[in-house]
């Protein structure tokens, strides 16, 4: 049964009040919830239904005419059941209903397919997790869409009957994804991001301060490499006219956007353009695709300078004058987005992917320092140090690994000196085959490289040597750390054994891998170094956010003066009152440590952190 609670009656569906929808919420174990809105960013855009109730009677409430303050009290109290509850979380605490008890049937069948490809209906391996896919996979019912979006034309009972219908059969797809996480033992995993959702959802609602002010200066330095590497591409050219007649055409000088002087008229955003370059200059490509280039890397001086532009400009165009697009007029802060669970349990972000500002470099600590704290706060940052590697230590329990960290020695210096047989004063000189690298770094990118399935023509590549002797250093790396090369290699048969991995015998995240053919040397290999890759960055996730429940639990409890803005990896920025600073920095740590321990036992857990008016490394 539909009931309406608004200011106008319906002939197709009774009137109720507020205090009715209580009464009825009251008696319920669990309430399942859904929302229409104007858009998609509660600062700006307004709520406008509020669909609750259970299988047997929705409520359908305007919100636009009726406060739903008064339903706070039984929203917090009782177990809510949304799909993508990060959403409609978001709008309900603007209007004052915080929920902290959620079971979200969205999450579950992510948890129930990770692995699976749930964001491209064209492609292989495809399961549809919407809410109108798992209500078709597990009720057999097929919700009728049509009507989606004729809300901001105005209120009918096609529209009310529709959002009715989106929360009919919420308790029916719970009980059945809990029958499959129950056989998968994935209780804890739904627990954690059952847990986490509402955490991602206040730091989207927070955002994180802007300064406007400062992203001048990196528009500059933006605009100066740009301008520079446009510059060696064009001496390229120039120079290689003198054998190639064909490049003749492009050498006109030209004004650039900025009135500086160009010696060709090539476009190096243009895709066409550089396949046709390069064909000219003697390399047969038809795209100028990452992979392809990575392939032909060595051929000519251009394809470098290709991939060094390629990156850039990405950077460019997302850390430049377009990061003001994202800054809210409201709130006056950038509320970047969360993508829950990858493939690993990882999240990713977007608009804009804050994931992507390089890290420890001085354009990254430039874009970084945009991002700040609001008057009479700070930003207090923790970074979990070497988390990867210490898994690996802790799983692996090899000798040389786990002393390195006992000891609170530097790892890489540590196997450097074994994998390269040099003394460790000599660790930072360079590498002579690639002497703008040092033997530390080289044996930096091996530790992570090897620990995901880096191959030997990957590593050749980077290092800039001939396969076979890449072939020989990984052997003797290998060899120095036995039971790492053990447990690498048992990780990968045993995706390839199983078809899925977990990621420990604590919360036994599964990463599915349906591309798997046994038959197929290709898939093997993927499977093999995927299933090496998710164990670390599993363990990660898993870590990270069991942090982030804690962190807010923490000050929920306490009324902290404390919000948690941002998690970058294995880093986590929060934002503190000014004189609590030296209170909260040790509990941030503290409580990073310990969630790390859940499954870290045996190696010591370090996290790093530093108090500041803005973001830094």
């Amino acid at each position: 049964m539909i009931r309406y609670i608004g200011n106008k009656g319906w002939e197709k569906y009774p009137s109720s009040t507020i205090q009715e929808c209580i009464s009825y919420l009251s008696d319920l174990e669990l309430i399942s919830l859904d929302t229409e809105t104007q858009g998609f960013e509660p600062h700006t855009k307004k709520l406008l239904l509020l669909q609750i109730g259970d299988k047997e009677t929705q409520f359908v409430i305007n919100c636009l005419e009726v406060d739903i303050y008064p339903l706070k009290n039984v929203l917090e109290s009782k177990l809510i059941l949304i799909h993508n509850a990060k959403f409609d979380w978001r709008f309900l605490y603007h209007n004052g209903i915080d929920i902290k008890n959620i079971y979200d049937t969205f999450l579950g069948e992510v948890i129930l397919h990770t692995g699976y490809n749930t964001s491209e209906p064209d492609k292989d391996f495809y399961i549809d997790t919407s809410l109108k896919g798992v209500t078709k996979k597990y009720c057999d019912v097929e919700l009728d869409k049509s009507v989606r979006g004729d809300i901001h034309k105005g209120l009918t009972e096609e529209v009310i009957e529709y959002s009715a219908n989106d929360i009919v059969y919420l308790e029916d797809i719970r009980k059945a994804q809990l029958i499959e996480i129950n056989k998968w033992d994935l209780g804890k995993v739904i627990d954690l991001e059952n847990k986490v959702v509402r955490v991602f959802a206040l730091m989207e609602y927070t955002g994180i301060s802007f300064a406007k002010s400062k992203i001048n200066e990196v528009i500059d330095e933006l605009n100066i490499i740009y301008l520079d590497l446009i510059k060696k591409l064009d001496s390229i050219i120039v120079e290689e006219t003198n054998s190639r007649k064909e490049l003749r055409k492009y050498t006109r000088v030209q004004y650039d956007a900025f009135q500086e002087v160009r010696d060709t008229i090539i476009n190096w955003s243009s895709s066409k353009q550089k396949v046709k370059i390069l064909n000219i200059c003697g390399i047969d490509v038809n795209s100028v695709a990452d992979k392809i280039l990575q392939e032909n890397k060595s051929k000519h001086k251009l394809i470098p300078l290709f991939i060094e532009y390629s990156k850039f400009s990405k950077l460019r165009n997302s850390f430049g004058e377009a990061l003001l697009d994202f800054v809210n007029p409201i709130t006056g802060k950038i509320h970047a987005s969360i993508w829950q669970i990858l493939v690993t349990g990882r999240i990713s972000m977007s608009k804009p992917n804050l994931q992507q500002i390089p890290s420890h470099s001085a354009l990254g600590r430039k874009i970084k320092s945009c991002f700040t704290s609001r008057e009479g706060y700070k930003l207090v940052s923790a970074d979990y140090s070497g988390m990867e590697l210490r898994i690996i230590a802790e799983l692996s329990q090899d000798p040389l690994w786990v002393n390195a960290f006992k000891e609170d020695k530097d790892l890489h210096s540590i196997l450097c000196v074994e994998t390269f047989g040099i003394p460790l004063d000599k660790v930072k000189d360079p590498f002579p085959p690639k002497p703008d690298i040092s033997y530390r770094f080289l044996q930096k990118t091996l530790n992570f490289g090897l620990s995901y399935g880096m191959s030997k023509f990957k590593f050749s590549d980077t290092a800039q040597i001939a396969v076979n002797e890449a072939d020989r250093i990984i052997k003797r790396f290998f060899s120095k750390v036995p039971l790492v090369d053990k447990f690498l290699t048992m990780l990968g048969k045993t995706g390839v054994k199983f078809g899925y991995i977990r990621t420990d015998l604590h919360y036994k995240r599964i990463r599915f891998f349906p591309q798997l053919d046994k038959d197929n040397f290709k898939t093997i290999g993927e499977v093999e170094r995927a299933s090496k890759n998710s164990i670390p960055q599993g363990i990660n996730a898993n870590t990270t956010k069991q942090a982030l429940i804690d962190l807010q639990d923490i000050i929920d409890k306490n009324n902290y003066p404390v919000f948690i803005l941002l998690t970058i990896h294995d880093e986590i920025v929060t934002e503190c009152r000014e004189d609590f600073v030296d209170t909260w920095r040790p509990i941030l740590e503290d409580t990073m440590i310990k969630a790390a321990q859940v499954v870290i036992k045996t190696i010591p857990v370090k996290v790093d952190s530093v108090i500041s008016d803005y973001w830094t490394d």
